[in-house]
């Protein structure tokens, strides 16, 4: 298996797309999803308990935390080697004609765009040279299927020969490696992201699965939920995204 180094060195032919996403990858963060009833809050949730959370009668969720710009910034912590990965892959792609590393989140819009941009600026991620994509802007889709149809359209551009993913989320990871049916001559690398910045390839749908056998429900859930994603996610087909795979503009933040 190669070192990280041998990775950037190497000499391959194409471009190359690098996509990371923000929560549990490149920052500790430390917003929630609140439960309301009644326009008032009864329980707020972490990203690992809004996946196993199923709301009851007259709740809904509340994703406020998760659009405040000023406490991303203040309250947001890089993860050691994740970042140091970034850093080191954006200074690589920008000597790579065509090559591109974006961030794409399961987040919505920010309300102050630049005090959000800012928290990567202060840790020295070039962030004017990332386009940042909010998958949450995609209505009516989970955030595995949104990031699906995202990377879809990035890829239908036919410039890419590589495409790899970073991300804590293994139902994520999945739909992305779901993609290769689509672009059979796109070269396809996984990534899940751990707490402590390390990584694991993960190289097909079966391996996912059998990691979250394993490791337990997790950000999975429980097993038959988790079951019934892996079988009847939209994500399996392209053909239910037609409408945002045709004429889509990207929701990058810039």
């Amino acid at each position: 298996m190669k070192t990280f180094q041998e990775y950037l060195t190497e000499k391959t032919e194409g471009a190359g797309l690098t996509i990371f996403d923000i929560d549990d990858t490149l920052m500790h963060t430390t917003a929630k999803i609140a439960v309301k009833l009644h326009g008032k809050v009864v329980r707020e949730l972490t990203n690992q308990e809004f996946n196993t959370y199923q709301l009851k009668k007259g709740e809904e969720f509340d994703f406020g935390q998760f659009r405040d710009a000023k406490k991303f910034k203040e309250e947001s912590k890089p993860i050691a080697r994740m970042f140091a990965k970034a850093k080191a892959i954006l200074r690589n792609v920008v000597n790579k004609p065509g090559s591109q590393m974006i961030i794409l989140t399961a987040r919505n819009d920010f309300d102050d765009k630049e005090t959000f941009l800012d928290t990567f600026r202060q840790y020295g991620l070039d962030i004017d040279k990332v386009r940042v994509e909010r998958a949450g802007k995609l209505k009516g889709f989970a955030p595995a299927q949104a990031k699906y149809v995202i990377i879809y359209n990035y890829l239908k551009q036919g410039k890419f020969a590589r495409v790899r993913l970073f991300d804590d989320s293994m139902a994520n990871l999945v739909e992305f490696l779901r993609l290769k049916k689509e672009f059979k001559n796109v070269e396809f690398e996984a990534y899940f992201a751990k707490h402590d910045g390390s990584v694991q390839r993960i190289r097909g749908v079966n391996e996912a699965q059998e990691f979250v056998s394993k490791a337990g429900a997790g950000e999975w859930g429980r097993p038959e939920l988790r079951d019934k994603y892996l079988t009847d996610t939209p994500g399996q087909s392209v053909k239910q995204f037609k409408k945002f795979t045709g004429n889509w503009a990207t929701t990058d933040i810039k």
